[in-house]
């Protein structure tokens, strides 16, 4: 019991995701793309924000600040996909030298885990789906984006006869664009996804203490000594990896601090404005931009609920810790052994979450969130409304 199959990487449920987040997204010619890319829309930006204040109208601002708004949210993440790079990087090496292998509290708890990871994957297939759809139909090939983006108006005004080479350029980078907005949350969906797998394998250890039916007296008192002493060995060495996911998951938790505030603000910022957008313009709008915008609107709905779902199941396992502990049959056990449980329990008492400034990463933020756009769009909309009539 004081030995388990370490991380296996052949053995990772979401070998999938790490493959599509860190070994295709930080490949050196990624890297060089993502950051070429990175320089050449955030000028592009800075000439649409010019060419808005230079031609600055009511009605210019509310058709095309929205999509201002969310490619501000997705360079930002752009940005912060490239500076946490190696704080990344850290956590997923700390993840191959210290977790265990999904084999390590035997076939049962295996199957278990390739359940539960199957019905995740469903949702991360789902999303690479919506994505790679999203990214063809903002080909430009599909129709002008004239409706919701002022970029071929900034490419006319600016950059005369090359301005039709330049826009096709800029929309066929549109699905790497996209991915490479996500990468960020994606790799941290990752990590949750992983210290959640650990925490479950933690119950599962102590589940075999729990049902573990010998009847002490029974035994011969060498037979005893030796069944707690086993027990010992079990606790410390239950306990010795709950206090490494605790500390991987305090680091994750200060990296999520760093970017969360800006996630927060940008992310409920563009889904006010793209709920807004929608409303205002969605009777009068060609059917490829209903197209673009639905899938545009399904796409973020799924990130953030598969990206909730994930902290909230690490705070559910955790939480399962304690409640675990308190089944073992400590009555019987003599007081090392409970002394051991009970600093066990203290250290379970409060469950692993990923927070900022009393934000908690669970349903009730996507539910909070979601909510919040909608009200303001609403609000937005009937202003809008009643000033038109």
């Amino acid at each position: 019991m004081n030995r388990v199959t370490p991380f296996d990487e052949s053995d990772d449920p979401f070998v999938g995701l790490r493959k599509v987040v860190y070994e295709f997204g930080y490949h050196k010619f990624t890297k060089i793309l993502n950051a070429s890319m990175s320089l050449a829309f955030c000028c592009l930006m800075l000439i649409s924000l010019h060419y808005l204040i230079e031609n600055f109208n009511k009605d210019l601002v509310i058709r095309y600040s929205p999509a201002f708004i969310v490619s501000t949210y997705m360079m930002t993440s752009m940005f912060i996909s490239m500076v946490l790079e190696k704080r990344a990087h850290y956590l997923v090496s700390e993840q191959k030298r210290l977790f265990w292998s999904i084999n390590s509290a035997g076939p049962s708890a295996r199957l278990l885990i390739l359940k539960k990871a199957s019905q995740i994957n469903r949702f991360i297939y789902l999303i690479y789906a919506i994505s790679a759809a999203w990214g063809i139909v903002m080909l430009p090939v599909f129709g002008s984006h004239k409706e919701w983006v002022m970029v071929e108006y900034v490419f006319d005004r600016y950059f005369g006869s090359s301005s039709n080479i330049l826009y096709h350029i800029t929309y066929s980078c549109a699905p790497f664009f996209i991915y490479t907005s996500v990468r960020h949350c994606a790799s941290l969906f990752y990590i949750i996804l992983q210290l959640y797998l650990q925490m479950f394998l933690i119950n599962q250890h102590i589940l075999e203490i729990c049902d573990d039916k010998t009847v002490l007296e029974k035994l011969t008192f060498e037979q005893r000594v030796r069944h707690e002493n086993e027990t010992f060995k079990k606790l410390c060495f239950c306990i010795d990896h709950h206090v490494v996911i605790t500390r991987l998951t305090k680091e994750l938790v200060e990296m999520v601090r760093s970017v969360m505030a800006f996630f927060l603000l940008l992310g409920v910022l563009s889904c006010i404005s793209a709920l807004y957008f929608m409303s205002y313009v969605y009777a009068d709008a060609s059917n490829i931009l209903k197209v673009r915008l639905c899938f545009a609107v399904m796409f973020n709905v799924l990130v953030v609920a598969t990206f909730s779902h994930a902290g909230q199941i690490l705070i559910d396992e955790s939480g399962r810790n304690f409640d675990t502990l308190a089944k073992c049959s400590w009555y019987n056990w003599n007081k090392r052994n409970k002394t051991v449980l009970h600093i066990f329990m203290t250290n379970c008492l409060k469950p692993f979450a990923i927070t900022f400034a009393g934000i908690v990463l669970d349903y009730k933020m996507a539910i909070a969130m979601f909510r919040t756009a909608c009200s303001y769009a609403l609000v937005f909309y009937n202003f809008q409304k009643a000033a038109r009539s």
